[in-house]
């Protein structure tokens, strides 16, 4: 008899801690419904597991608590403010495929803390068409931004990184702030694109980095265009990483360039030959005048696009030659044209069809182009022996100055692209 009433009060006792257990489960799961902000200020004063599935949040969230348990959205729509400024999140966190419609802030916030191990930060999938600041916020758990979009400018200044974040295939279309930033442990930014518009960009640069601390980056396939790169302190294992990135000859710096400095230093050592060439570009660009900025960074980018030569010279000979073919239908005597005979006699064409004068105008282009020599190797001279005769172009007039700077500029424009594929000429 005891036995029996010993095992039916266990298992009161196992029933009734089950009850209270059921009554103490504070979970808030939401499909497609309409939710208000007000509620979730509730809900995560009260302690609530969250989790909204395709939901819209309605009026503005203001919350400046702790928040203990995990709060996940995803598929859902915040259509006002969203302040989280000075909060604590102890549990995970995330904002997933989610769209933010104003201002949202996490300024000062904590994520984790020194002991967390396991949760994680996740704003992955995410369109921010307000401005975004996480300034002077600590991250202890790992983070992603993952794929998210930022349509304004995002602050990231004096934020502190101490586990892995992850900016991966993420798109700045305002202003990225990451001066002071602290990465602790790895940062992601492959595939990224710091693309400002032009109302958002500061003194023509779209992104600052300066005063920061990158312990580990990975910039590869990267677009750095007009980025402020002057970090305090930076790996030189993330170095190769640099290398793989684009738009390295638009990276900007206000002091001394120093970061770009030892990034052109690594590039050289470790034959990465083409960044070694943007990187030069970039610190050539700082303090170039205008006359630089027309002969040597229109014409080649100081020997980063070492092919823009070649491609100009072939504008140059074409508007060249459409030029020579309009004064020699007009008038054929601005350009003499004359063959020699095998007797030493010089014959003068004078009657030749529209089409032979456009032929003529334009092999006496190429003429110009290529009419450079050294040591008695002339190339003009070959070209010349692709003819079945021997014939001579005497220009008169206007085409005589015309085709002095055709034939100048070619010169120059050929040395320019030898010099910068073979060499370094602005070390």
């Amino acid at each position: 008899m005891r036995r029996l009433i010993f095992s039916i009060f266990v298992l009161l006792i196992i029933f009734t801690g089950i009850c209270a257990g059921i009554a103490t489960d504070k979970r808030f799961m939401k499909q497609n419904e309409e939710i208000s902000a007000d509620t979730l200020v509730q809900l995560l004063s009260s302690g609530y597991y969250i989790r909204l599935d395709s939901c819209t949040i309605l009026g503005r969230l203001v919350y400046h608590g702790r928040i203990q348990q995990e709060l996940l959205i995803v598929n859902s729509t915040f259509d006002d403010i969203i302040d989280f400024s000075e909060a604590i999140i102890a549990g995970g966190i995330g904002f997933v495929n989610s769209t933010f419609l104003d201002t949202v802030s996490f300024k000062n916030s904590q994520f984790g803390d020194s002991s967390t191990t396991k949760e994680f930060a996740s704003f992955t999938h995410t369109k921010f068409e307000g401005p975004v600041s996480f300034a002077s916020s600590k991250f202890y758990i790992q983070s992603s931004f993952a794929y998210t979009t930022f349509e304004k400018n995002a602050s990231f200044i004096n934020v502190t990184f101490r586990k892995r974040t992850d900016f991966r295939s993420t798109v700045f279309e305002g202003y990225a702030h990451f001066e002071m930033v602290k990465f602790l442990s790895f940062a992601g930014f492959m595939n990224s694109r710091f693309d400002a518009k032009s109302e958002y960009q500061i003194d023509d640069t779209r992104a600052n980095f300066g005063s920061s601390y990158i312990l580990s980056v990975d910039f590869s396939n990267t677009k750095l265009g007009k980025v402020i790169m002057e970090p305090d302190s930076i790996s030189m294992n993330s170095f190769s990483t640099f290398a793989l990135a684009k738009g390295l000859s638009e990276l900007k710096f206000r002091k001394k360039g120093e970061t770009l400095s030892r990034l052109k230093s690594y590039f050289r050592l470790n034959h990465y030959r083409q960044a070694e060439r943007e990187i030069t570009c970039a610190l050539k660009r700082h303090d170039q005048n205008w006359f630089e900025e027309i002969v040597f960074d229109y014409t080649s980018e100081y020997g980063s696009n070492f092919w823009r030569p070649i491609k100009i010279l072939f504008w140059i000979w074409l508007i060249a030659s459409v030029i020579y073919s309009f004064f020699l239908i007009i008038a054929q005597n601005s350009l003499i044209i004359s063959r020699t005979e095998p007797l030493g006699t010089k014959i003068v064409y004078k009657q030749i069809s529209v089409l032979s004068k456009i032929g003529f105008a334009f092999f006496f282009s190429l003429l110009c182009t290529f009419n450079i020599g050294l040591r008695g190797f002339n190339f003009g001279r070959i070209l010349k022996l692709l003819l079945k005769k021997q014939t001579e172009f005497r220009p008169t007039g206007a085409l005589r100055p015309i085709s002095a700077f055709q034939a100048l500029l070619s010169v120059f424009l050929i040395g320019l692209w030898i010099l910068s594929y073979f060499g370094r000429p602005f070390d």
